[in-house]
């Protein structure tokens, strides 16, 4: 089942050891994928973002709701 808020066991930092750098560029183990025509460059997948602005006195308040609104929509996939 997902968390959606930390417990304190997983709030420790741990510190890291590395002896050579992560290599930390893609994999491309993917083939590309196939599509049945080309795509025009303005259709296809797209990436939305919203940025919400809100009052700091109900700051509070609103990162409530977002864990809220998080925790219902884990118990709506249901179990993992």
């Amino acid at each position: 089942m997902p968390v959606s808020t930390p417990l304190p066991a997983c709030r420790r930092r741990v510190p890291v050891s590395i002896e050579r750098p992560i290599p930390l560029s893609p994999s491309l183990h993917w083939p590309a994928p196939t599509v049945a025509t080309e795509i025009p460059p303005d259709r296809g997948p797209v990436l939305v973002t919203v940025e919400d602005t809100i009052d700091p006195a109900r700051a509070r308040e609103f990162g409530a709701e977002a864990v809220a609104r998080g925790r219902r929509a884990a118990a709506a996939r249901g179990p993992a």
